[in-house]
């Protein structure tokens, strides 16, 4: 069995939907959170596990202590389904860190477009040719793992016409992807 483990990014505010920056606070009140770069947002992860029953329970644990610290913060908190920015300003980084070096990388590379929750999945694949055939897998599944996972097509209160507002704007691949020739034979 392939061990999996969770990187589980969620946005704060208030129960009307407002998006509030609380990752400050939350980082600094509960351990196994992280900031993102902008505050809006904040991660948490699970350990690699290959029981499914672990792993909920590693899913489902960090999320109940965020709701129980958020309550204590203000009743009218709470976490923010992850699909966008939908009531919030997308014209706006909320820097969590100011002094952070590749925060400040990140909101000038990239500004607001990588203001996105999302779940990643990490598969715990140390083979390298099966790690290539599963990426091989996995981009010919993409369209289809989309779909059932798609973003809110809202974004700023407005209705943007998108499938997945994440696919969007987060930003598709970098500038500039180093090849390396041995490994040529993946390509």
């Amino acid at each position: 069995m392939l061990s999996k483990g969770f990187e589980v990014e969620m946005y704060t505010g208030l129960m009307d939907g407002e998006i509030i920056g609380l990752s400050d606070k939350i980082v600094a009140a509960l351990s196994g959170f992280v900031r993102e770069p902008d505050s809006r947002n904040v991660e948490y992860t699970t350990p690699p596990l290959q029981q499914y029953d672990q792993l909920l329970c590693e899913l489902v644990t960090p999320r109940r202590r965020l709701r129980q610290f958020l309550n204590g913060l203000n009743q009218r908190y709470t976490l923010i389904p992850g699909s966008t920015l939908s009531t919030g300003n997308s014209q706006v980084f909320y820097r969590s860190d100011p002094q952070n070096p590749y925060h400040a990388y990140i909101e000038n590379t990239y500004g607001t477009d990588v203001v996105t929750a999302s779940i990643h999945i990490n598969l715990g694949i140390s083979d390298p040719d099966m790690l290539m055939r599963a990426c091989r897998l996995v981009r010919a599944e993409a369209p289809l793992i989309l779909a059932l996972s798609a973003s809110s097509p809202f974004l700023d209160n407005r209705i943007t016409g998108d499938h997945s507002t994440r696919w969007q704007r987060f930003p598709q691949s970098p500038q500039h992807v180093p090849l390396f020739e041995s490994h040529g034979h993946f390509v």
